[in-house]
């Protein structure tokens, strides 16, 4: 078979055919994963045949060989120009590692991530961006992507974060209280470059950084948006976030199964690399990666480990 690029940057993989899965479930097949046409897409064949603005369109790639490896992101939270992490999302449970972020987010680069996920702690509080100037920074500083949530609540805020040099955003609370505007910005910007992030506790999501639950599922905002086009999902579990006591496994592949169009990250209680190999054990084709905030942060010299996990899960599926 020959090789053509896979959806994530740098991936390659051999293919067989494409093929639009039969129904709600058809990707949970092993060694399936999915691929998307739109104007920016990777794969040329799904280039070809884009049509302008409309939303993307799924096809099923059917690997020979082995997936490709799952993602570690490591997060990088922003809170009055430090980086700091807040324990289950409360700004009075605050915990400052570093005076600059810039010098963190290199620390991560040396040490092999290749993504990274950058959270704006008061432009999520505010309702607006507040770190404009140190995205630009870091996309001035690194080599590497990342990706920018927090306070993107207009179509303004979402094009100043991608000239700013995000690669791709992170939409949360406008996403529950507008979806038809989401619909909008994955047409004008692309799938890849919007992301949803779905907050939620006991499966049902949060907003306002984490400050509100509403009486939204989980679930069916996820299916909600997937009509839209959403193709990227950040998933997190509230109650484990911050608390070392490893993922909600059951949330992640009821989401996962839930939406097999869309890519899925976790986040929220990974504390060691073995988080990683269960994350890779539930099989889930569509699960894309791990978000790793606090334990990194406690113990910087895992970041090794935890790559060395995710490349090991993807040679093993």
């Amino acid at each position: 078979a020959r090789a053509l690029p896979g959806r994530r940057d740098g991936d390659i993989a051999p293919y067989r055919h494409y093929a639009r899965p039969r129904a709600p479930g058809a990707l949970h097949t092993r060694n399936i994963r999915t691929q998307y046409s739109h104007g920016r897409s990777v794969c040329r064949c799904a280039r070809a045949n884009a049509r302008g603005g409309s939303p993307p369109r799924l096809r099923t790639m059917v690997f020979l060989g082995r997936m490709p490896p799952m993602k570690i992101y490591p997060a990088i939270d922003l809170r009055k120009g430090r980086c700091v992490r807040l324990r289950q999302g409360k700004a009075e449970a605050e915990t400052v590692y570093g005076e600059s972020p810039v010098e963190q987010a290199l620390v991560w680069e040396k040490g092999g991530a290749d993504f990274l996920h950058i959270v704006d702690l008061d432009g999520a509080f505010e309702g607006h961006p507040v770190h404009t100037s140190l995205f630009r920074e870091f996309a001035n500083t690194l080599q590497i992507p990342f990706e920018v949530g927090g306070g993107l609540r207009t179509d303004a805020d979402v094009a100043t974060v991608l000239e700013a040099g995000a690669r791709r955003v992170i939409l949360g609370s406008r996403a529950v209280s507008d979806p038809d505007a989401v619909r909008k910005l994955v047409a004008e910007h692309g799938a890849e470059r919007i992301v949803v992030g779905i907050d939620a506790r006991d499966g049902l999501v949060q907003v306002a950084g984490w400050t509100e639950t509403t009486s939204v599922r989980a679930l069916d905002l996820a299916k909600t948006l997937v009509a839209a086009g959403v193709r990227n999902i950040i998933y997190t579990d509230t109650a484990t976030d911050g608390m070392l006591q490893g993922p909600n496994l059951r949330a992640v592949t009821e989401l996962a199964r839930c939406v097999p169009e869309a890519w899925i990250v976790a986040s929220g209680g990974i504390h060691a690399p073995s988080d990683i190999e269960a994350l890779a054990a539930l099989r889930l084709p569509n699960l894309d990666g791990a978000i790793i905030g606090k334990a990194l942060y406690e113990h910087p010299e895992t970041l090794s480990a935890y790559l060395h996990a995710a490349k090991s899960a993807g040679a093993h599926t």
